[in-house]
């Protein structure tokens, strides 16, 4: 598995902790509010976590994003 930037880091752990408080995924804009960045900043880091095998998500599709492999 490749190594993920600090960054990257931030955004698995935020996505863990939302899951957990509320029950289901953040939305990409609840991300990118949280980081005070843009959602074109933030889709396409999601899209690389994907690639990497960390995060799953359904394209076009709400909140379906999750946490399937560990971080660490």
């Amino acid at each position: 598995m490749e190594n993920l930037s600090e960054k990257q880091k931030e955004v698995c752990i935020f996505i863990d902790t939302y899951i957990k408080k509320y029950n289901y995924s953040p939305s990409v804009r609840d991300i990118s509010s949280f980081f005070k960045k843009s959602v074109g900043t933030i889709y396409p880091m999601l899209k690389r976590l994907k690639r990497k095998g960390i995060i799953d998500f359904e394209e076009g599709k709400a909140r379906t994003i999750k946490i399937v492999n560990d971080i660490s």
